[in-house]
């Protein structure tokens, strides 16, 4: 793993500094109580641990109580394989579209999303064929796939983010250590606040070939690209 440590340091140090100096070079007390802030940052690159998709899956029926009916199978099977998964949401709609003479409507359209949240890629491809089975059974039915990429789960995040801060109090530590030599004051830390940098993962989209067999389905693996995890710290010292 990368680890990349920068310290900047606000323009109101220097400000102190050169306001310390001139004190000194006056009859004013130069033991004058003295604040510092600092700004302490950390970047950690992490590799990700979640392979996370989208499914949307369509059925045209000529009722809405098939539809229902359809889409609770479909929702039945994709449970019994026991992934990771956010959603099933559905919602049913009249397929209507304009035509010459107005709005025509014929049956209905069922959807229903999932979100997958999979710890190996392979699984999709369990997940892909348990969709065609059930288009064997329901040929109207059609499903997409979108937004596969690999990301970091809240468990990994939270552990280095963690990991992060410690090591920024530890770093907070060592610069008022050194700002004590170089004041020539003791000083000493105050208050630390932290800030956590957010990353937004790339997306690609995609659709399942409709006509694909189960013993053919093979899906590629996204690439696992390097998420960055930042963590940024407020530091303000006291020297006296």
């Amino acid at each position: 793993m990368k680890k990349i440590v920068f310290i900047s340091i606000w323009v109101g140090l220097l400000s102190m500094i050169n306001v310390g100096k001139a004190l000194s070079e006056t009859n004013i007390d130069p033991k004058k109580v003295t604040r510092v802030s600092i700004v302490l940052e950390h970047k950690r690159e992490i590799q990700p641990d979640i392979l996370s998709l989208r499914i949307n899956v369509k059925i045209k029926a000529n009722k809405e109580t098939d539809a229902i009916n359809i889409l609770g199978d479909a929702d039945k099977r994709i449970r019994k394989l026991g992934l990771n998964y956010k959603g099933g949401d559905y919602r049913i709609e009249q397929n209507c579209w304009w035509a010459k003479k107005g709005q025509v409507c014929e049956g209905v359209n069922g959807y229903i999303t999932y979100n997958f949240e999979l710890r190996d890629y392979k699984e999709q491809n369990v997940l892909y064929e348990t969709l065609n089975k059930i288009k064997e059974t329901y040929p109207s039915l059609t499903f997409e796939v979108s937004e596969p990429v690999w990301i970091a789960s809240q468990e990994l995040t939270d552990k280095v983010q963690k990991e992060i801060k410690l090591e920024l109090v530890e770093k907070a530590q060592d610069f008022g250590e050194a700002l004590t030599e170089k004041l020539g004051k003791v000083c000493r830390v105050t208050s630390i606040s932290f800030t956590v940098g957010r990353y937004l993962p790339i997306t690609y989209r995609f659709t399942m070939l409709k006509s694909a067999e189960p013993s053919s389905i093979e899906a590629p693996e996204p690439m696992k690209d390097e998420k960055t995890v930042e963590v940024s710290a407020n530091v303000d010292y006291l020297c006296e």
